[in-house]
């Protein structure tokens, strides 16, 4: 029952940080993700990486960049550690899994290096920000080994818990977990996905970076292959189209004309993913009444609801223009959930079988104690309380992991505009409210970024500048 009883605090303390963050009370989200990092070890990473995200949200960016560092650097630690396997999990298998050190996931790697890069760039640093691309696609290759292995994991996984547990395969094939995936897949049948842990939103801003403070050829090469590839995973955006070309056919780092600003508009609309916990629960031993129950906790997600329509461009020299779609970060967020979800179902049917036979074993215990003192009152009071303390525990010790990313946007978009230098853009549409004034730095490359979060509180809007 102890065991049971060390309930994780996380999803509370989620609860709290979003409704901070979900309203604009980005000093308060700051101070719920800064205390939760400080006070849950295993969960460090991902209350560093909303910290993060949340700083930078605030304008924060010097104290967002010292966060992004902290998460690589627990990144690092992750992979010089070994892989854990399920029977490395101890304790865990009998409480849950947030006594298991939060590794990252691929998604979190790339979004991390690359905002911190866009950080950079506002700060000005923008050889920095080189340091950090390089390191984000860096990640994707690296997320092909990842999958790899996990796939590699949930295979012998499952191999390892079908030799130890006859009923496993049973339970495996349920019914009713076959309709928890059919539902999460439902939830998301309209976005699109990506191959690879690919992020369409890190390889176009490698490829825009590169090209447009190119120092050689090597650099443009970079930036073609990036703009390419940017092309391929967001083909119904044209305003690739233009920066590839430039990438193909330039020797030299492409320069607008006398007098006109290239400006880039990244727009990043929405919430990522919400993660629930969906219990399914089975019976240990078919028609004992002494064997309890099974209790599956497993991950589930669902879309927020979306913002609506894309942002609108326009301006004294600019008819109004609408962005187009760069990535849909639910589809990356329900790509990765959809390659865990084996392992997390494994690890799920295996900690909830082992509650369930430590269960069975003292329910029979106090079972044949309360046979051999006949009628003792005292006997059959202990039978009660075990029957109803194991059911309990098997109950309340069923914890899935909902540790997640959950300040990420739902989509990107993005747009490109050759105006004259120093201008002011006008911002209307999408969860935009009204029409919002910019007023661009005098240089030869920017970009604007625009983070909406919902209807309800205003849009942030910064400006930075990637070539002066």
């Amino acid at each position: 029952m102890l065991l049971g009883g060390c309930h994780a605090t996380y999803p509370t303390e989620l609860s709290g940080f979003q409704t901070a963050y979900r309203s604009g009370g980005f000093s308060d989200a700051v101070e719920v993700a800064q205390k939760a990092q400080q006070e849950h070890n295993h969960s460090s990473l991902i209350w560093t990486l909303e910290l993060a995200n949340t700083q930078r949200s605030a304008g924060k960016l010097a104290e967002s960049v010292k966060s992004f560092e902290a998460a690589e650097d627990y990144f690092r630690d992750a992979d010089a550690a070994a892989d854990l396997s399920l029977s490395q999990e101890g304790l865990a298998s009998f409480s849950n899994p947030y006594q298991i050190q939060y590794r990252g996931r691929n998604l979190d790697r790339i979004f991390a290096a690359t905002y911190e890069a866009l950080n950079w760039i506002e700060l000005g640093e923008t050889e920095k920000a080189r340091v950090a691309l390089t390191r984000s696609l860096f990640r994707q290759d690296d997320a092909r080994r990842i999958a790899q292995d996990r796939i590699r994991l949930a295979k012998q996984e499952s191999a390892a818990i079908s030799k130890q547990d006859t009923q496993f395969q049973a339970r495996d094939n349920d019914a009713r977990l076959a309709e928890a995936r059919a539902k999460v897949h439902a939830n998301f049948s309209a976005t699109t996905t990506y191959a690879n842990a690919m992020n369409p939103f890190a390889v176009w801003l490698n490829g825009i970076y590169y090209l447009q403070t190119a120092e050689g050829p090597a650099d443009l090469e970079r930036a073609r292959k990036s703009l390419d590839q940017a092309s391929k995973l967001a083909p119904k955006n044209p305003f690739i189209q233009a920066d590839l070309k430039l990438a193909t056919e330039s020797n030299v780092r492409p320069s607008p004309n006398e007098g006109k600003s290239v400006v880039y508009v990244i727009h990043e609309s929405g919430l990522a993913p919400r993660w629930s916990e969906h219990v399914v629960t089975l019976p240990l031993i078919y028609g004992d009444p002494l064997a309890p129950l099974v209790n599956l906790a497993l991950p589930e997600i669902s879309p927020e609801s979306r913002l609506h329509g894309l942002v609108e461009v326009s301006g004294n020299d600019l008819p109004s223009t609408s962005l187009a779609a760069l990535a849909d970060v639910d589809g990356i967020v329900y790509a990765e959930f959809r390659e865990e979800y084996p392992i997390a179902r494994n690890r799920a049917i295996a900690s909830a079988t082992m509650k369930a036979v430590a269960g069975y074993v003292a329910n029979k215990a106090a079972s044949d104690n309360a046979k051999r003192r006949g009628r003792d009152p005292n006997a059959e009071f202990v039978l009660l309380a075990t029957l109803m303390a194991t059911n309990a525990y098997g109950t309340m010790s069923a914890r899935a992991d909902l540790r997640n990313w959950s300040t990420l946007p739902q989509e990107i978009q993005m747009g490109r505009f050759v105006i004259p230098k120093g201008s002011t853009i006008n911002l209307s549409g999408g969860a935009l409210k009204g029409t919002m004034p910019c007023k661009l730095p005098t240089a030869r490359v920017v970009l604007v970024t625009i983070r909406s979060i919902s209807p309800q509180i205003p849009a942030i809007v910064r400006t930075s500048i990637l070539q002066p």
